[in-house]
């Protein structure tokens, strides 16, 4: 009888063991990847709460009830007494720890779980999570309104803003619903449109689609691709919004200041939680250097960083130009009414990685690439980027 006891006790601990709750809850990371969010509410908060006090279950209580009974049938015999001597110290023991720790809690003030600061943090994270600009990097090309149509040359209303880019992703600005999603070879080909209430955005001419009809998207969602699809005379993004009249018709109207809106809160976003979190500017960093420039290059996941390393010094003069000066900009990146000026250098790096190395093919070399594509008309551009880089 008293190794069945035996028995049925180690039995009932090792089921014990396997069946109990997980103590710690793991708060679930919101990953700050190029503004890719997929969480919505709060994370932090959910699972913080979700272990601060469980329920015991009904198979949990069950289970403790039939252990108590396997220690109750273990009392027989001779043993009897030394097991209830053995309990009666192990409970008095037990009955001083508890009024030590209790003791040393009274004295001792509690400490909040999160502090104001933590909340802070948390709060602004939430209405981060919120928006996202449609790509990373931002350059208007043909604005909203009245322009001259790029095929018929005949002045027709522009119902949107076209946005420069390569084969950048693109992001969903707002949480919403896909309702609309069109693989098409006319008006604005592929094409997706999100509705986030009371206003819809349609992306378009894109080269590839991510997503369904009917799918809810958060804010900051990869929706697709830019591309040329449709009626397009190159690689850009199309946006249109549609905001619901007093009638309930959806009516066409700027982006830009929708897009001004939303830049001014990620920004305001992104500077409180630098101020609150610590984070401070480094100005040897920011510094344009060669030793910067490189690393911004590799950092970015700009293939060649060495050969494009080179270009820069060669289109920049060594970082003397005054384009490069007053515009940021590194690589003579111009559009059809000139170049593009950029609010900091790096910025520059990626538009070069977007707009120009999207062309590249898989085990082609790089000089190749250059003169393939045209990157420069003087006839020596390759020879004096490649001199330049050998030195580097």
């Amino acid at each position: 009888m008293r190794q069945f006891t035996m028995c049925l006790t180690v039995m009932l601990l090792s089921f014990w063991s396997l069946r109990v709750s997980a103590q710690f809850h793991t708060i679930q990371s919101v990953g700050l990847d190029a503004d890719t969010f997929s969480i919505s509410t709060d994370p932090y908060v959910r699972d913080v709460t979700s272990g601060m006090k469980e329920k015991e279950s009904p198979e949990k209580k069950s289970l403790l009830q039939l252990f108590s009974f396997g220690l109750t049938a273990a009392k027989i015999g001779k043993h009897q007494s030394k097991t209830k001597k053995s309990a009666d110290f192990l409970q008095e023991k037990g009955k001083k720890s508890f009024e030590k720790n209790e003791n040393q809690s009274a004295a001792e003030p509690e400490k909040p779980l999160l502090s104001p600061s933590d909340s802070m943090i948390f709060y602004i994270i939430k209405n981060r999570l919120t928006v996202c600009m449609p790509l990373n990097l931002v350059n208007i090309n043909s604005s909203y309104g009245y322009r001259t149509d790029p095929f018929t040359r005949c002045r027709k209303f522009h119902d949107g803003i076209d946005l420069q880019g390569g084969h950048d992703v693109v992001y969903s600005m707002l949480p919403g619903i896909v309702v609309k999603t069109v693989h098409g070879d006319t008006g604005y080909g592929n094409y997706v449109i999100l509705d986030h209430g009371t206003i819809q955005c349609l992306y378009g001419h894109l080269s590839e689609i991510y997503t369904k009809q009917g799918m809810a998207v958060q804010a900051g969602t990869i929706v697709g691709r830019v591309g040329s699809s449709g009626r397009s005379t190159g690689n850009h993004l199309h946006i249109r919004l549609q905001r619901l009249d007093g009638n309930g018709a959806w009516q066409s109207t700027d982006p830009l200041p929708f897009l001004q809106a939303l830049r001014d809160k990620v920004i305001e976003c992104d500077r409180l939680l630098a101020e609150l979190s610590g984070e401070k500017k480094n100005p040897q960093r920011d510094e344009l250097t060669i030793a910067n420039l490189y690393a911004a290059l590799k950092r970015h996941g700009v293939k060649y960083p060495k050969i494009v390393l080179a270009q820069a010094l060669l289109e920049s003069g060594n970082f003397r130009s005054r384009l490069c000066r007053e515009g940021n900009n590194l690589f003579g990146l111009r559009h059809s009414k000139g170049y593009y000026t950029f609010d900091h250098w790096e910025e520059s790096v990626i538009a070069y990685r977007d707009w120009v190395q999207y062309k590249h093919r898989d085990g082609e070399g790089y000089y190749t690439f250059l003169k393939r594509i045209g990157y420069a008309s003087a006839k020596d551009y390759i020879y004096k980027v490649r001199k330049i880089a050998e030195q580097l």
